[in-house]
């Protein structure tokens, strides 16, 4: 295990350790696919991506500025 994800995996143990049952439970419903699917199901939210906002006067639409 790398040192850097060491804290993150600890975290997440803490958290899923203070979970009820029935809290457990609903988490792995929420990000488990569905039996005999590929892929995790989508979030709620938006479909699409919303466009970038507009490049700052002067500088390339490049840089995400």
């Amino acid at each position: 295990m790398a040192a850097d994800t060491a804290s993150l995996i600890a975290g997440a143990e803490q958290y899923l350790s203070s979970l009820t049952d029935d809290e457990f439970a609903a988490l792995v419903v929420r990000v488990r696919p569905p039996a005999g699917s590929a892929a995790p199901a989508q979030p709620a939210g938006p479909a699409t991506p919303a466009p970038p906002a507009p490049a700052a006067a002067g500088y390339p639409t490049g840089w995400g500025v």
